[in-house]
Parts: C-alpha cells; sequence; structure tokens
C-alpha cells in the first residue's frame, strides 16, 4: 500500500504492508510531529502524538502491543518500509518505482536512489535520508541481536 508522510515541506511517499506498519514508521521518522495518510483509502492514521495527552498509551492501542514488542515482531517490514520513502507526490509515485525497478544492479539502484534523494529534496530537513538511515540501525540492531543468540 503506498502512504503519504505530510509535513509543511516536501512530498513524500513511502510503502508499507499494513497500517500499523506504516503507522509506526511515520512516528518514527515524524517524532509524532508528522501526519501519515493511507493513499488507497485516504484514511489519515493519526500519527500526530505531540497533540495528544498520553501518547504512549495511545501508540500501544493502536498497535496491539508496545512499540518495543511491534518492532522486533515486525522488523523486516519496518525495514522495507522505512527503505521505501522517497520525495514524491502520490501521483508521481509510479514513474519513481518504474524508474527504480528497471535497476538491477544493488549499488546501482542505491546511487540512483541518493542522487534523486538529493535533486528531489527542497527543504533542508532530510526526512527520506532520515527514514533511511533508522531502517539501517533497524538492520544493525537485528544482526546484533542474531550474533548474541
Amino acid at each position: 500500500m503506498l502512504y503519504e508522510f505530510i509535513t509543511p515541506s516536501d512530498c513524500v511517499t513511502f510503502k508499507a504492508g499494513s497500517n500499523k506498519i506504516a503507522y509506526l514508521c511515520a512516528l518514527i521518522v515524524g517524532s509524532g510531529k508528522a501526519g501519515c495518510t493511507n493513499i488507497d483509502n485516504d484514511e489519515n492514521l493519526g500519527t500526530m502524538m505531540m497533540f495528544s495527552k498520553e501518547p504512549e498509551k495511545e501508540i500501544e492501542e493502536y498497535l496491539g502491543c508496545s512499540m518495543v514488542k511491534f518492532t522486533e515482531d515486525n522488523i523486516d517490514d519496518l525495514f522495507e518500509s522505512l527503505k521505501s520513502f522517497a520525495y514524491t507526490s502520490p501521483s508521481e509515485r509510479y514513474m519513481y518505482d518504474k524508474l527504480c525497478d528497471k535497476i538491477t544492479d544493488k549499488k546501482e539502484l542505491e546511487d540512483f536512489k541518493k542522487e534523486y534523494e538529493d535533486k528531489a529534496r527542497t527543504s533542508i530537513s532530510k526526512i527520506v535520508l532520515n527514514a533511511w538511515s533508522y531502517a539501517d540501525d533497524l538492520l544493525k540492531n537485528k544482526e546484533k541481536n542474531e550474533k548474541q543468540s
């Protein structure tokens, strides 16, 4: 499913397999100060926790468990979703994905995405780079935990 990460700056979209995955990604990347909408059904996911009196309780109610447990149980899906962040509008996302799908070399794709991110970003906020960084941190933590097991 396609989601729009809503901030006052650049248009950002990302993919997620469920609203819960999208919800947590938007919370992480936006620090509770950004919106998130499911493009397929125009549903606002209520990720602007800065207005909540009890954000932790609301987050746990939405996810059905703690953020830590949800992250542990869905780490691969969260990684993929965070890596899918891109400076595109919903209407431009199809073409962006089509371009990415044509690039089969992993390094070449990474270089393309970095170059696209740098050219498409108009604000000083580095939303997409931050999302990718969170994804990389998740992967590092997962690998570290697997080595310790």
